[in-house]
């Protein structure tokens, strides 16, 4: 990941036209959904500033996730944490000392799930 911003940054100080104009039709897709994204999120105020903070969250998530060694945005990953988290949210719902507490228990299923995942399922 840092090494395509690398790229695209050499690109851009080299005034390569070609390289950027072919990046920019090639990635069409992203340069559409992630300002649909942001307007989406921050209900199209700031719709710029939104859009440059979601790619650098993105590109931030993704490149911390390969030098780590830590999975957060995988099938495997994605499939536990959705389940279990349905499961533990339907049992703090169905209990009434738990009710109060679901946003607490919300985050210690996905901390737990996410340590748990990342020793044993990807070892």
């Amino acid at each position: 990941m840092i090494k395509m911003i690398i790229e695209v940054l050499y690109h851009i100080f080299s005034f390569d036209i070609t390289w950027l104009f072919d990046f920019i039709a090639s990635n069409l897709l992203w340069l559409f959904i992630f300002p649909a994204i942001a307007h989406f999120f921050w209900g199209g105020k700031n719709f710029i500033q939104a859009t440059v903070l979601l790619i650098a969250v993105i590109f931030s998530w993704s490149t911390f996730e390969a030098t780590a060694g830590i999975v957060f945005f995988i099938g495997g990953f994605l499939m536990f944490y959705y389940s279990s988290k349905f499961v533990a949210l339907k049992i703090a719902e169905e209990t009434p000392s738990l009710r109060e507490k679901m946003y607490l228990i919300s985050t210690l299923q996905g901390v737990v799930l996410l340590v748990l995942y990342n020793v044993f399922m990807v070892l």
